[in-house]
């Protein structure tokens, strides 16, 4: 029998996983990536950005991040380094000025908390323009700053000079974010000299900035045929502390952006505003197609998997991209993702294969305690539909392969109220002309062998037998009894992959091949879109975790 393995088997696990669902994805991109037309300003595919590698899992800018980033997403896969500088003027790629936000920097007696003016507002924290780049590595470690997301996959993340992510991971492009720009100055740090010096040793595809001041004051430096220099919008009522406008008022003069900047970087909400009472999309903005008619590219962020979406698109994250990159109307020309495997696979796999189409989704709310809610604009009464109109409703759909009838408590029913629901879904079925050669297949699904028994008497429908307990092996005197009523099985998704109390996944089990070493198939259920459903091991990504079981 299985048994759970440790974190480090988790980990490699994640790597497993990887692999596998590469071996299908070629499969998918192949009858989609030839010849296809994208309304980019380039008319080439939108970037994937890998913010910090795949941040979604791994500490934000750790080497493993970076590693699984590249090695995840797409050949032309652009990394993303947040830069802060040392007291000795060394790039390190932290996402946040304040290192307490993605270190363990707190927790070491010897580094001591400060106040500064940060964009004009007095901020505590720990600061690295307080420490060299040694101070910072001899007990500073990356650490998981969203405590949301799993907190233990490894410990002891060195920080990462810009160059030790070149060097760690030879990406196709290198993009990097200089956020605070003004606050260094004031400690007579420059960025400036900065980007001059990494330039002459590394590739820099991209330079993104939030201060319109530093973007011009760089732009001599820069060859414009290997970097491209980036304004990046914050919330419309923020303000740049360079030039002491607010991003929404800057928003209305793309023309003057493009003095300076090659292309912008936005919140999503700026493309696809979601209304903050009902979470529905509201109509997207012009913003895409203004700024291609002044020659500006468009990138959009942040994409991740494990926030609440719009209702729109069903907790999916991959018809969220959609939205962005393939709607009719217009492509964003990249996309900053915590998640960037699952941006590659909405562009390369999914793109152009007419998914990007309105859904209705269940109203059944499985995931309420988490505050997580299906579509509400469905939720209305409707009358329940008896089993024969559902049969005639079925038989109206060419594209059908058939369709399962669950029954549960029969037993009870037949004894208690005397009531034989397997004469009554027989008898509906022969009348819905299910009976009959060149109809859709019918699967008759029960956790009760008798259940089936019966309907081996008189049918010749699959009989699916139910499994709720989360089984690791069978025997082989169980195999065979089954075999005597059931054609197949459906079983829990843990009796596939079982996952542990931290919510990783630990292996696999004999399950499916031991039931398929007696001709007995084997279904999983149940799939869901929510990302609080999925083991951490599957990315937030239900794509991921339905090609990892198939």
């Amino acid at each position: 029998m299985w048994k759970p393995r440790s974190l480090l088997r988790s980990l490699f696990l994640l790597h497993f996983l990887l692999l596998l669902l590469y071996s299908v994805l070629p499969l998918v991109s192949a009858q989609v990536s030839n010849a296809t037309t994208w309304n980019t300003l380039s008319g080439n595919p939108p970037l994937v950005i890998a913010r910090g590698g795949f941040s979604g899992i791994f500490p934000d800018s750790s080497e493993k991040a970076y590693i699984f980033g590249v090695t995840a997403s797409l050949k032309n896969v652009i990394v993303w380094c947040d830069v802060q500088l040392t007291k000795d003027s060394q790039g390190i790629c932290v996402p946040n000025v304040k290192l307490e936000n993605a270190t363990d920097i707190a927790q070491n007696n010897k580094y001591k908390s400060k106040s500064y003016q940060v964009n004009g507002v007095q901020t505590d924290g720990y600061f690295s323009v307080d420490y060299t780049l040694k101070d910072l590595r001899s007990n500073v470690f990356l650490v998981q700053g969203d405590h949301s997301r799993a907190t233990t996959i490894g410990k002891g993340f060195e920080i990462l000079t810009v160059k030790d992510v070149v060097n760690t991971t030879s990406p196709q492009g290198l993009w990097l974010n200089i956020q605070h720009d003004a606050f260094y100055t004031q400690h007579n740090l420059s960025m400036k000299n900065f980007i001059r010096s990494v330039s002459t040793t590394v590739n820099v595809s991209y330079i993104s900035s939030p201060e319109a001041s530093f973007l011009r004051s760089i732009k001599t430096d820069i060859n414009p045929k290997i970097t491209k220099l980036v304004f990046r919008f914050l919330g419309k009522e923020e303000v740049d502390p360079s030039i002491k406008q607010t991003y929404g008022s800057l928003l209305q003069n793309l023309t003057s952006i493009k003095t300076f900047a090659s292309g912008i970087l936005v919140p999503k909400d700026y493309i696809w505003p979601v209304d903050p009472t009902s979470h529905y999309l509201q109509p997207h903005t012009s913003l895409v197609s203004d700024a291609h008619k002044v020659g500006l590219e468009v990138f959009a962020s942040t994409f991740q998997n494990d926030i609440p979406i719009s209702y729109n698109y069903s907790y999916d994250p991959v018809s969220e991209h959609l939205s962005f990159i393939e709607n009719g109307n217009f492509s964003v020309d990249g996309v900053l993702s915590d998640f960037p495997l699952t941006s590659s696979a909405a562009i390369d796999c999914f793109a152009h294969m007419g998914l990007n189409a309105p859904k209705k989704v269940s109203m059944l709310n499985p995931f309420s305690d988490y505050n997580l809610y299906r579509n509400p604009k469905f939720n209305e009464k409707v009358s329940l539909l008896t089993l024969s109109e559902f049969l005639n409703f079925t038989q109206g759909h060419t594209s059908l392969l058939g369709v399962v009838i669950i029954i549960e408590s029969a037993p009870y029913l037949a004894r208690e109220q005397n009531l034989s629901v397997i004469d009554a879904v027989s008898d509906t079925l022969s009348k819905a002309g299910y009976d009959k050669p060149g109809t859709p297949n019918v699967m008759i699904q029960s956790s009760d062998s008798s259940v089936l028994l019966k309907f081996k008497e008189k049918t010749k429908y699959e009989l699916v037998y139910s499994i709720p307990e989360i089984v690791s092996d069978v025997v082989d005197s169980a195999l065979s009894d089954i075999k005597t009523f059931a054609h197949s099985v459906v079983v829990a998704r843990d009796s596939v992959y079982p996952k542990n109390a931290l919510f990783f996944v630990t292996g696999s089990t004999k399950t499916v091949s031991k039931f398929n070493s007696y001709n007995l198939s084997v279904y999983v259920q149940t799939f869901n879109n929510e990302y609080v459903s999925q083991a951490w091991d599957f990315f937030s990504d239900a794509t991921v975790q339905i090609n990892t079981f198939v």
